[in-house]
């Protein structure tokens, strides 16, 4: 659950962290965006204004041209008023003289000279006023345009200045804007630390109380531990006792046994020698049988074609001769066949299970045998049913044997009836039909195991042999190891594997305790390839898979503290944790976990199915 929240909080911190990237790329463009709409405004703003002042130069150099041309319009018309005067004058003049006398005529001239100098003079105070009117408006114009000018300047730079003045407003309001998120930001970063250091404590307070808890539990186990070793050092020495007078009984026993067995060798090798010489002499019979019958044959043919002229009677006596004494040694060896079989099947019919050699003693090191190791309730059984259909699938011929005769419960995995086996090996007469109590699974699988109810006692020699008789059968045996069986039989069973795997899970009471109930194997299992399987398994940061390898490493006896011994692993396999696969395979149709659609363990099983596979 902590690593949940962890995992939890991370992924927020992360989300938190990408949207505030976001954010920030958001607000780098919008501010990009403000600078370049400023910039496009200002930019506006600039030629609209550059374009007004190219309009008011236009205006005003159209209005001058228009003046200038006025200006001169006036000039010519001016001209030609003072070409036309003096004519007019002169023509006058004419008539004056003419009509009066000379000194009146002059007078008149002087006084038409001075009028026309004062006109001349008055008209050029008159253009010197219109020039200097002119002249004054041009400069009221121009002052008038100045100011325009200058009230426009004024106009757009308070535009710009309001523009600016927005703009600045703009970017304060997104700056408080953003103080204020930063400023929320920080108070929830700072209200999640509070609360991540808040989980963080209630954790440590919690492994706190774990460790205490652990601690109390270890020095309850040590203490159980101690009186277990006391416990078992007396039913230890109890047990030496028990296993001497065993071992004796079984010496005498099996000297007996050895006595009965050379007893019986040697009556059928007498049986047997018989036999052969009986063979050979009927042989040598039948050989000389048919050598004299040739030789007869050819005498007839020779005397047939010497004595052609005798009677044919007397060949039908011959012949009548010859057919009584073939069918006599027919007759005779026909009963002596069928002596042999009688006896035969006397022998066989007096033979027990326990008896019978069936070529058991040869090496079985070739054949792929594996174990499934562990002196607690570990899951193996659900390991070794889906290992075993795995390998199954993958047309191998494969043999599963439960050997848990209390619980029995290898057949609720299968979607079949059940058919109990092993309390009917202790029956049969014939070990080459003991293969055929199995149940067929399928095609590429055969199950040994007992239905609910029956009361099995199987012996360590039925067991072994069961192993053996399915070796001859099967290229993969899987051994289902009952938490219960004698050691004995479990060292047997070790020596024959080629492949044992100790199953156990990440439960510390479990992984811790393990290893000290496999004291009595411990010498058997080092020269064994020994792979770890971790049931169950879920990844723990403080319980990772190097601390249940350690358990196996350095163990203290449990008879004597100062003995330490190692139990080596090879590899080490997980299978994950699927409760809710298991229970649904267990329903009806009933069916292996690996096959119940979106499992979890069919990683972990296709893996050690792969090993074991290719295990050499």
């Amino acid at each position: 659950m902590l690593q949940e929240k962890r995992i939890e909080e991370d992924n927020m911190i992360k989300e938190e962290q990408k949207a505030q990237k976001i954010n920030k790329e958001d607000e780098e463009e919008n501010e990009k965006k403000t600078y370049e709409i400023q910039q496009k405004i200002i930019l506006e703003v600039i030629n609209r204004e550059e374009s007004r002042q190219e309009e008011l130069i236009k205006e005003e150099l159209k209005q001058k041209e228009l003046r200038q041309e006025e200006l001169r319009q006036e000039e010519l018309r001016q001209e030609e008023a003072k070409k036309i005067e003096p004519n007019v004058k002169h023509n006058l003049m004419n008539m004056l003289s003419r009509l009066k006398p000379p000194n009146e005529v002059r007078q008149e001239e002087v006084r038409l000279e001075e009028a026309r100098l004062e006109e001349a003079r008055l008209e050029e105070a008159r253009l010197e006023e219109v020039r200097l009117e002119e002249v004054r408006q041009e400069e009221v114009r121009l002052e008038e345009a100045r100011l325009e000018e200058a009230r426009l300047e004024e106009i757009r730079q308070e535009e710009v200045r309001l523009e600016e003045a927005r703009l600045e407003e703009a970017r304060l309001e997104e700056i408080r804007q953003e103080e204020v998120r930063l400023e929320e930001a920080r108070l929830e970063e700072i209200r999640r630390e509070e609360v991540r250091l808040e989980e963080a404590r209630l954790e440590e307070v919690r492994l706190e109380e774990i460790r205490r808890e652990e601690v109390r539990l270890e020095e309850v186990r040590l203490e159980e531990a101690r009186l277990e070793e006391a416990r078992l050092e007396e039913a230890r020495l109890e047990e030496a006792r028990l296993e001497e007078a065993r071992i004796e009984e079984i010496r005498l026993e099996e000297v007996r046994l050895e006595e009965v067995r050379l007893e019986e060798i040697r009556l059928e090798e007498i049986r047997l020698e018989e036999i052969r010489l009986e063979e050979i002499r009927l042989e040598e019979i039948r050989l000389e049988e048919v050598r004299l019958e040739e030789i007869r044959q050819e005498e007839a043919r020779q005397e047939e074609a010497r004595l052609e002229e005798k009677v044919p009677e007397e060949i039908k006596l011959e012949d009548e001769k010859k057919s009584e004494e073939v069918p006599k040694d027919e007759i005779l060896n026909e009963d002596y066949k069928r002596q042999v079989r009688e006896k035969t099947k006397s022998i066989l019919e007096q033979i027990s299970f326990e008896e019978i050699d069936y070529d058991l003693n040869k090496d079985f090191s070739s054949h792929k045998i594996i174990l499934l190791l562990s002196p607690e309730k570990t899951g193996k059984t659900t390991i070794a049913v889906n290992l075993a259909e795995e390998i199954a699938s993958r047309g191998i011929k494969t043999t599963l044997i439960d050997t848990d005769t209390i619980r029995q419960d290898a057949y609720y995995y299968f979607n079949t009836e059940e058919k109990g086996c092993l309390s009917k090996l202790s029956s049969v007469k014939i070990l080459s039909d003991v293969y055929d109590l199995g149940l067929e699974v399928n095609k590429n699988l055969k199950l040994f195991s007992e239905h609910k109810g029956v009361d099995v006692h199987v012996s360590t020699d039925d067991i072994i042999k069961l192993v053996k008789i399915s070796a001859k059968h099967s290229e993969i045996i899987i051994v289902d190891c009952a938490n219960f069986l004698d050691s004995n039989i479990v060292n047997k069973l070790i020596e024959m594997a080629s492949g044992i795997f100790i199953v156990t899970n990440k439960q510390v009471n479990m992984a811790s305790r393990l290893p000290i109930k496999l004291y009595d194997q411990r010498r058997v299992l080092q020269n064994k390839k020994v792979d770890l399987i971790i049931n169950m398994d879920e990844e723990i940061d403080y319980f990772k898979k190097s601390v249940v390898v350690n358990f196996f490493k350095n163990i203290t006896s449990p008879l004597y503290p100062m003995e330490k011994y190692t139990i080596p692993i090879n590899e080490v396999f997980s299978i994950a944790y699927d409760l809710k696969s298991i229970i649904i395979g267990l329903t009806a149709p009933r069916q292996s976990a690996i096959k119940v659609k979106g499992n979890k363990i069919h990683a972990g099983i296709k893996q050690l199915a792969e090993h074991v596979i290719n295990r050499k």
